[in-house]
C-alpha cells in the first residue's frame, strides 16, 4: 500500500480501479464490444500516465502499454484507423 500512498490514493481505491481495469478488458475481449473496451482501456492508461506525471514518478509502463493499445486498435480495427486520417 505504500504505492498508494506515494501516488496519493487511498489504498481502497485499487480495488475500484481493478475492477474498472478488469472490466474494460472484458469488454475488450468480447467481440460485440471490443471497440468499447479498448477504448475504456486507453482512459484508464491515460489517467495513469497523468497520475504518474502528476506525482513525479516514472511513466514507461503505462507509455508502453497505452502504444500497445494503440497498435492493437489500429490492427484490429481499421476502420477506427480511417476516421483518425480523415477517410
Amino acid at each position: 500500500m505504500a504505492m498508494a500512498q506515494n501516488l496519493g490514493l487511498e489504498s481502497n481505491t485499487f480495488m475500484v480501479l481493478g475492477i474498472i481495469e478488469i472490466l474494460a478488458a472484458t469488454l475488450f475481449l468480447i467481440p460485440r464490444t471490443s471497440i468499447i473496451g479498448l477504448l475504456l482501456m486507453m482512459a484508464y492508461m491515460g489517467g495513469a500516465m497523468a497520475t504518474h506525471l502528476g506525482n513525479n514518478e516514472p511513466i514507461i509502463v503505462p507509455l508502453l502499454i497505452e502504444s500497445v493499445l494503440w497498435i492493437a486498435g489500429a490492427w484490429l480495427f481499421p476502420e477506427l484507423t480511417a476516421r483518425l486520417k480523415g477517410k
